[in-house]
């Protein structure tokens, strides 16, 4: 009679630590408080607002032919750009020495020629 007791007792001791742990588990904190304080409104005029970077010249991605590659003269230019361009901009200063006859067109933002 007294084991049993006993050990009812130590059941019951066991189960109040794992709710106990289980509590204190659900109360830890969710993280280390920042160290850096909130700018006051004043503090928060005198931060530098971030400046966009200026546009940045076009790559040329692709281009066939290749340099120094051989081309039928019925076969296209084609150039593509890694970033849209300014159509009208681009045929002005698109040229071939010697001069040949051709034609634009767009796909996408590749040149084709």
């Amino acid at each position: 009679m007294k084991r049993s007791l006993f050990l009812v007792l130590v059941i019951i001791l066991a189960l109040c630590v794992i709710g106990l742990i289980a509590v204190l588990w659900n109360l830890r904190p969710a993280g280390l408080p920042s160290l850096k304080p909130t700018p006051t409104p004043l503090e928060a005029e005198a931060l530098p607002t971030p400046t966009p970077l200026p546009p940045q010249p076009p790559i040329t991605v692709y281009r066939s032919p290749a340099p120094g590659e051989e081309q039928a003269l019925e076969e296209p230019i084609v150039i593509a750009f890694d970033q849209p361009m300014d159509r009208a901009s681009v045929e002005e200063a698109f040229s071939i020495e010697p001069e040949v006859e051709g034609r634009f067109s767009w796909e996408k933002n590749d040149l084709v020629f």
